[in-house]
């Protein structure tokens, strides 16, 4: 059976709702006994026709979701309703209804700007400050930044890491031009 690590990453905009052709069913289906395991990353805005993960109940097809952010209520349900072996731990979500997990957070994880593509936390997210730290092949984001930066303007939820892709160092910059912030 198939085992995928995924960490670090984003998946943003990648499907149209089959309109090119290309059925866009999910962002990730796993079946026939695959294991999936997705930490710090990112989905947002991916209009797939049915729900953002399938993990087919079939000789035991499991996914461990922890520590990132599923905004991307445009593909339905984060999880079909029949679902294998799930283990969700601190994550911003678009629903809940379809899973149960630990330190699930239903609010908007507020990005910079998701239109352009931009997945970079802004300063009020709630997803700053949520997590625990898990086991982590790479220690650091999508920028290249270590995770695990405690943000002395929010509260710390569950522990000092960010979920999803960014580590937000948005209340640590140096000031220049006139004392403005530079946007990341």
């Amino acid at each position: 059976a198939a085992m995928v690590n995924i960490e670090g990453s984003v998946f943003d905009d990648n499907g149209d709702e089959g309109a090119d052709g290309f059925s866009d069913f999910q962002v990730i289906n796993a079946s026939l006994g695959a294991t999936i395991a997705v930490r710090h990353s990112t989905f947002a805005a991916n209009d797939a026709t049915n729900t953002v993960f399938n993990i087919d109940p079939a000789l035991g097809s499991s996914m461990s979701l922890l520590s990132s952010i599923v905004w991307d209520a445009s593909s339905g349900n984060v999880f079909n309703g029949a679902s294998g072996t799930l283990l969700l731990d601190c994550l911003v979500a678009h629903e809940s209804t379809s899973f149960s997990g630990s330190n699930v957070v239903v609010d908007n994880p507020s990005f910079y700007d998701i239109f352009s593509g931009n997945v970079h936390l802004a300063p009020s997210s709630p997803a700053i400050d949520l997590c625990q730290g898990i086991p982590m092949n790479h220690p650091l984001d999508m920028d290249h930044e270590p995770r695990g930066w405690d943000d002395p303007e929010n509260f710390n939820g569950a522990g000092v890491f960010d979920a999803g892709a960014d580590e937000s160092y948005i209340n640590d910059v140096i000031f220049e031009n006139g004392f403005e912030p530079i946007a990341p």
